[in-house]
């Protein structure tokens, strides 16, 4: 269980054929690095709005629309959103 890790500051789930986020909300404040490449998941939302020290955010290879890594590059504007 995931968020046995009360203080996880980075959380990398490169190509693991998760279509949506595990269960974050114990940990999500403290996170600074989430990489989820090479997953099919289409969506963040609503949990990268917990998400608020979030500094890298690697999405490459993920189902997510131009039109939400928009969104999130304006919710989050101090992060270095990776796509490719």
């Amino acid at each position: 269980e995931i968020n046995q890790f009360k203080n996880l500051s980075t959380l990398a789930l490169f190509n693991n054929n998760l279509s949506q986020l595990p269960d974050t909300k114990t940990f999500a404040s403290k996170l600074d690095s989430l990489f989820i490449d090479m997953n099919p998941i289409n969506s963040l939302f609503p949990a990268i709005g917990s998400m608020k020290n979030l500094k890298k955010l690697g999405i490459a290879k993920t189902s997510i629309s131009d039109a939400e890594i928009k969104e999130i590059e304006k919710l989050l504007p101090n992060c270095e959103v990776t796509i490719k």
